[in-house]
């Protein structure tokens, strides 16, 4: 009694209705679709290369195929942590690392895996870029899994400090399924490829973006702050007690969001580089 039943019945006329115009009543059963993983896998190299974002570039991207280049970084190596936080089942195609996918993209090039930076920084020396794999695990992404601290961890931004001090180009992957604080490692980077958690060919995705085989096409679904103190942070966010018009960087007094920080985002909605 506390739902008309006039109500229920309209919601399963509608159900019905639909189920008519598909043919469900005279062909219940469909037959299984054979799955054409080939098909699957050019759509997924498709969509990571599209889904990448070129938040930065001085000049060093792309890269020549025939230098030096030394990869490093936590997320280098790592090849299921590509896939994301969704990929709730095993892929049937497997995917390889960032590492190995700058090798095969780039066979002339003397490529250097630097997985010490005590005993191995002289090396670094004596190549031309370095790309730094950074990123987070696909296990603190996703569904009820909010972080507090969006910021690039305190081990990541040492390694960049460190890998700087070499004099060297480097250029950031950087491998996160959500919006990041990247103000602090900014500066120390010359060029930002954002592959997020692109998936099964995200690997291969990154390799062909920084050697030019394929231009970055994706732009920012999400805003980027440049501190976690700007978070509510969008176009046209609610007014506090403070005016926050400034998201574009509209230049006026009466517009200061903040004593110690702009109103501007990092990077805006809809942002992202090419190479044309």
């Amino acid at each position: 009694g506390i739902i008309a039943q006039s109500l229920i019945d309209s919601a399963v006329t509608r159900i019905i209705a639909v189920k008519l115009a598909l043919g469900l009543f005279e062909n219940p059963f469909v037959k299984p679709i054979k799955i054409d993983l080939k098909k699957h896998a050019e759509q997924a190299r498709e969509m990571a290369v599209k889904s990448s974002v070129l938040l930065k570039n001085n000049g060093v991207l792309p890269l020549e195929k025939s230098g030096r280049i030394v990869v490093t970084g936590p997320f280098a190596t790592l090849t299921d942590e590509h896939r994301g936080t969704w990929s709730l089942g095993k892929d049937l195609i497997e995917s390889i690392s960032i590492l190995d996918a700058i090798k095969a993209a780039a066979p002339d090039s003397r490529v250097t895996y630097l997985n010490d930076l005590e005993s191995q920084y002289p090396q670094i020396r004596k190549q031309s870029t370095i790309i730094c794999v950074l990123g987070e695990p696909k296990a603190v992404c996703g569904e009820a899994k909010s972080l507090a601290n969006i910021e690039v961890t305190r081990q990541q931004v040492e390694l960049i400090k460190t890998l700087k001090r070499t004099g060297m180009k480097i250029v950031g992957v950087l491998c996160y399924g959500r919006p990041i604080v990247l103000s602090e490692i900014e500066p120390y980077l010359d060029a930002m490829l954002l592959p997020w958690h692109g998936g099964t060919f995200s690997s291969e995705a990154v390799a062909s973006i920084l050697f030019g085989d394929s231009e970055p096409l994706g732009r920012l679904p999400v805003t980027f702050p440049a501190a976690i103190g700007q978070i509510p942070i969008y176009y046209n966010a609610p007014k506090g007690a403070r005016e926050i018009d400034g998201y574009y960087g509209e230049e006026n007094t009466n517009t200061y969001n903040y004593v110690d920080c702009t109103g501007q985002p990092m990077y805006p909605f809809g942002y992202g580089l090419t190479y044309t």
